[in-house]
Order: structure tokens, then C-alpha cells, then sequence
């Protein structure tokens, strides 16, 4: 045979013998799942497998960490879904460094807020609530409001609350927010363990405002909830000795909307029979006669008293700030409150709405209130204030706040002003039955000069006479006097 034919069939040989080691040696490392291999549907394929060329993945498939899809596949890369767990139960309570605020309503948080649009950072008269999806069924929770009480915030799966529909309450327990996660039952909230967690909370004076995780709908509860909620803040009473909660009153009441989506467009169903509150801003300047007479009208009783130094003085001040808007001034000694009123006739049954300052556990609560026909209690209505400020101590309550009255029939700023005071509890928020100890004759409130009559003759003025402003008739009364025994001194 020739030498170069055997060569060749031994290189043959060799060769083939090669590619057969090479194959069964890549066969053994090759993945489980190879070439030309369809996954159809509920598969799972799990922990670093190589899928390789001219693989189809279809419908319904799991794929977990580290798979790798290549070659001609129906999606190249396959990515790890994963539905975030539940909210474990955990209600205590960090302080709340950051104040809840409406910045990333509309793009990150779906909200609602009475009055429409108010900043919950600013101080005043603000009920809020957002909520942010965080993952899955988990969102996080924005409340804000105020209540010597306490806040709450609900879920229902429709436009009224139900029976185990889920309730988180943060109260102001000592100046300290106190959480429980609670149920509605017969129209009273019961502690419950609920899927919420991660709770910051903060005080200021009747200013509530907390934040918290929770799952929605919550799978801790008998009956499970429609995925799409409407969302309501309510108020109530709380005794941080017993720890009871009082019956929730609902501020906020939204229709069912889409927690995941921000830009829903959120109402305040209920908003025409809200109750509003404004915790006062500081008031470091104590109100005193300064500008009497010259910038501003003022009524006092007793006459000229002034309340920055007298130990029992009734005050209110009127100065013009142009287009109906005035700023006003209100001092009075009282433990529960002192409150205005502006009325264009001297009847005191024309008297519709006060404007009330309270002392409520040493801060001022402002609101404006209408006496119940019932019971002539003052309850709590809308108002258009702003620039509220207040103090309180050794039995003076002092505010100042601003409004835009109307114009009247006879005059642009014809009004008679009352001034009392009455009880007020700082728990139900409850003001009593005014006091009625000033009521004025129809002023011109842009006047500073104006004659200023206390037209009431009852015990409970503490002076008997008219209160007159310092520049009122008195000058012109004694010239008149001299004039006329000067007279009868010629006239001997």
C-alpha cells in the first residue's frame, strides 16, 4: 500500500475520533434546555440556564434570576417579574421630619384636599390626603389636618364607608402622634391589625399630619376590597388617658378612583358641609391702640382701654386694605374664646357669622362660626380668611387675621360690629353660646374716625356708658359746655 494513502487514512481516522470527543464533551455541558426548543405555556425555568438559537417562549412563562435568552428567540431578553409582598403589621411611630406637602401632586401621588389645592406645609386651614404607589398593591399615605383629636384616613371599595373598611388614625396624643390601625363598626373605629407600617408622625399646636405604608386592598381584612378605592379624611375626638376614640366625622369624601394613577382628577364629595379650622400663626407683636383713630376704628370696652396692657380689656380694630379687604384685630379675656361679628343692621338676630378665636390648650384655633338655631351653639363654617395670628396667655386670647367683606345696601362698608366670648371644649372642638358684650351702631369701617356706640345696656358690659373712640364726640360736647357758661356768665 502506498506509504501516503495510509498516512491519510490514519489522519482520517484520527480526525474523527477527535470531533467525537469534541461533541460528547460539549453535549455534557451544554444547558438542558437547547437547540430548537419550544417553551409553551406555564413553563418555569429557573437558576442559570442558557437558552440557546431558534428558541420560541410563549405565553404565561416564569423566568427567574440569571436566565439568559439568546439567538433567534421571540424576545431576547427576559426579564424577573416579581409582585411585592404584603405590608407587615407595625405601627409605632418616628417622627415626621419632613411636613406633608402637595408638591408631587398630579405627577408621583394621587391627592385630595379641602379647601381644593391647599398646601398641607403651610400652616392653616388645610385637610389632606395623597397616596403613591410604591409597589404592587403597597402605597403610600399622606395625611394632614387639624383636630385636637384626631385624623383619619379611609378606604372603601365605594363613594360611603362601609363596615370593615379600613381606617388609619393618627391622633395627638400629648403633643405626640399616637397611631392605631382600626376598622368601622356600627360607626365606631375598633383596633385591628392591618397591613400598614413604617409610620412617621408629627404635632403642631391642632396640626396633625403623619405618613405610613399600607396595602390596598388589605389582606388581613374578611372581605377583599375592589382594587379601585375612594379615599375619605375625617376628624374625631381622642382621650389620650383612656385612649378612646370618638365617632369620625368625614372632612374629605372622594368618589372611587385609580390609586396608581396621579392625574385622576379627585373631588371632595362632601365639601359643602365641611368643618374648617385654622391652627393661628405666632402673633409676636402684642394688638394695642397704636393707630386708633388715624389708620384704624376701634371699639373697646371699657372706653379707650388698651389691650396690650390692661388686665380686662374688649377689643376689635378695623383698618382698610382696599377692595372690601380689611385686617382685623380681636383681644378679649376668656378661657374658651373670643369672636366678632359684622352685621348690617343692629338686630341681633341679622347676626350670622363669627369670627372666632379659641384658646385651645394654650395656641389659638381660628374658624368661623354660625349660632346654631337649636341650641345657639356656634357651628363651624366655611370661611375666606388668611394671614391668621394668635396668642394666648394669662387669660388673654389675642388674633388678628384678614377677609374680604361684601358691600351693603346703604354703604360699601356699612356694618354694626359685635364682640363676645363663650366656652369652647378643646376635645369636640365645640364653641359655646356667645356672650354678646359689644354691639355697635352701623359703622363705616374704612373710617378710623367713625363714633363708636355700645348700643347694649346689659350687666354683662363692663362699663355702662357708650364705649366711644378716643376722637368721638367728647371734644365737641365739652366746647359746647364752655361755650354755653360763658354765656351764662354774661348773661348775670
Amino acid at each position: 500500500m502506498d506509504s501516503r494513502l495510509v498516512l491519510s487514512v490514519i489522519f482520517v481516522t484520527l480526525g474523527l475520533g477527535f470531533m467525537g470527543t469534541y461533541a460528547e464533551s460539549n453535549s455534557t455541558t451544554e444547558s438542558p434546555t437547547t437547540r430548537n426548543t419550544t417553551l409553551t405555556s406555564n413553563n418555569t425555568v429557573t437558576g442559570n440556564n442558557a437558552v440557546t438559537s431558534n428558541n420560541v417562549v410563549t405565553s404565561n412563562n416564569t423566568v427567574t434570576s440569571n436566565n439568559t435568552v439568546t439567538g433567534s428567540t421571540t424576545s431576547n431578553t427576559v426579564a424577573a417579574t416579581t409582585v411585592a409582598p404584603a405590608v407587615s403589621p407595625n405601627i409605632t411611630v418616628v417622627t415626621l421630619e419632613t411636613p406633608v406637602s402637595n408638591t408631587q401632586c398630579g405627577k408621583q401621588q394621587l391627592c385630595a384636599s379641602e379647601p381644593a389645592n391647599c398646601n398641607p406645609s403651610i400652616p392653616g386651614s388645610c385637610f389632606f390626603i395623597g397616596a403613591q404607589q410604591k409597589g404592587g398593591a403597597n402605597f403610600e399615605f399622606a395625611l394632614a389636618g387639624q383636630s385636637s383629636g384626631y385624623i383619619a384616613a379611609s378606604v372603601s371599595a365605594s363613594s360611603t364607608q362601609g363596615p370593615n373598611d379600613p381606617n388609619y388614625v393618627c391622633a395627638n396624643n400629648n403633643g405626640v402622634v399616637k397611631f392605631f390601625s382600626t376598622v368601622l363598626v356600627n360607626g365606631q373605629l375598633q383596633e385591628r391589625n392591618l397591613s400598614v407600617n413604617s409610620v412617621k408622625g408629627s404635632v403642631n399646636g391642632s396640626q396633625i399630619q403623619c405618613t405610613f405604608l399600607a396595602t390596598v386592598p388589605d389582606p388581613l381584612l374578611p372581605a377583599t376590597k375592589a382594587a379601585a378605592v375612594s379615599l375619605s379624611v375625617s376628624t374625631g375626638s381622642f382621650n389620650p388617658t383612656t385612649g378612646a376614640l370618638g365617632a369620625p366625622t368625614s372632612v374629605i369624601r372622594t368618589a372611587v378612583v385609580d390609586l396608581t394613577n396621579p392625574n385622576t382628577t379627585v373631588t371632595n364629595v362632601i365639601g359643602s358641609t365641611t368643618i374648617l379650622t385654622v391652627t393661628a400663626g405666632n402673633l409676636s407683636t402684642p394688638i394695642s391702640r397704636t393707630g386708633c383713630g388715624s389708620s384704624k376704628l376701634c371699639v373697646a370696652d371699657p372706653i379707650v382701654c388698651d389691650p396690650s396692657t390692661a388686665n380686662s380689656c374688649l377689643f376689635f380694630s378695623a383698618s382698610s386694605k382696599g377692595n372690601q379687604t380689611f385686617n382685623f384685630e380681636l383681644s378679649g379675656e376668656s378661657t374658651g374664646y373670643v369672636a366678632a361679628a359684622l352685621s348690617t343692621s343692629t338686630s341681633t338676630s341679622q347676626i350670622k357669622t363669627f369670627f372666632i378665636c379659641a384658646n385651645l390648650n394654650g395656641s389659638v384655633l381660628f374658624a368661623s362660626g354660625s349660632p346654631n338655631s337649636t341650641n345657639n351653639q356656634l357651628d363651624f363654617v366655611r370661611s375666606n380668611v388668611s394671614s391668621v395670628n394668635g396668642s394666648v396667655g394669662n387669660g388673654k386670647i389675642q388674633c388678628v387675621f384678614q377677609t374680604t367683606v361684601p358691600d351693603t345696601a346703604t354703604r360699601a362698608a356699612g356694618y354694626s360690629v359685635a364682640v363676645a366670648t363663650g366656652s369652647f371644649n378643646p376635645i369636640s372642638l365645640v364653641a359655646g353660646i356667645p356672650n354678646l358684650r359689644i354691639l355697635t351702631n352701623v359703622l363705616d369701617l374704612t373710617n378710623p374716625s367713625a363714633v363708636v356706640l355700645n348700643l347694649l345696656t346689659s350687666t354683662n358690659v363692663t362699663s355702662g356708658h357708650a364705649v366711644i373712640h378716643q376722637q368721638s364726640l367728647l371734644p365737641a360736647l365739652m366746647f359746647t359746655l364752655a361755650v354755653l357758661l360763658f354765656t351764662m356768665q354774661r348773661g348775670k
